[in-house]
């Protein structure tokens, strides 16, 4: 991936130093006939030089076309490659990281040193299944969307936040303290609160659980997260 990009890079680049040398040289061109009249006496008095140089000015505007061409491709593909890495690793309703990106966060995080003081959120919408019966998917899809983006404004500062299923959402902070957890808490339940003031016949209610590593001293980021999961089946907590 960082080889791709490094190619592009250096391809961009290399189109802008050549659209930049060739405008210099159709300048120079240009600059030298018209501050000298001998010269340009000289090339209209001799047909085949005539020929051969607007032969050769044509060649520059050619070249200069196709490197700006090339170029304008060069930047329609990063753009691609944009929304290619956007559909693979953001999740198409709520625009947070997807299941795939939790994949690679839990192999990146299967470190000594960085699963060593690692904490983790697991939360879940509890009213969702009442909103899907009540109101139908579209209400239930909306309140995700909902949910989503206010966990992803308090949680992101922390750490990482993403939608690991339907209705399985995680936050994991590296080098985890007790304050950073009270931190993310505090700032989500106030927002939580602030959204259910104004929204009063749809609220959120939500359901987490919370793991330290310092406390369970887990070897291996896959072994946590089980426990993580063990935690929240057996007693989750409700956002009060």
């Amino acid at each position: 991936m960082k080889l791709r990009r490094d190619v592009f890079k250096f391809n961009r680049v290399y189109k802008t130093v050549v659209i930049y040398v060739l405008l210099g040289l159709a300048f120079a061109v240009f600059l030298i006939l018209y501050l000298n009249q001998d010269l340009r006496n000289y090339l209209y008095s001799d047909i085949r030089l005539f020929t051969l140089s607007i032969l050769l000015w044509l060649v520059l505007i050619v070249s200069f076309v196709t490197s700006l061409f090339d170029f304008w491709s060069l930047q329609q593909m990063t753009q691609i490659g944009h929304n290619l890495n956007q559909i693979a690793y953001l999740d198409k309703l709520t625009g947070i990281p997807n299941r795939y990106s939790c994949d690679l966060i839990f192999q990146n995080m299967d470190d000594p040193q960085k699963v060593k003081h690692v904490g983790c959120f697991l939360l879940q919408i509890k009213n969702l299944i009442e909103v899907n019966k009540k109101e139908g998917h579209d209400a239930g899809d909306k309140l995700i969307t909902v949910f989503s983006s206010i966990l992803d404004s308090a949680g992101s500062k922390y750490g990482f936040v993403g939608r690991n299923s339907g209705n399985e959402f995680l936050v994991i902070i590296e080098d985890c303290t007790t304050e950073k957890m009270e931190g993310f808490l505090t700032t989500f339940k106030k927002r939580i609160d602030n959204y259910n003031v104004l929204n009063e016949t749809t609220p959120l209610t939500v359901s987490y659980t919370r793991l330290m590593n310092d406390d369970v001293k887990a070897e291996h980021f896959s072994q946590f997260i089980t426990k993580l999961y063990e935690q929240f089946h057996k007693e989750p907590e409700d956002l009060a």
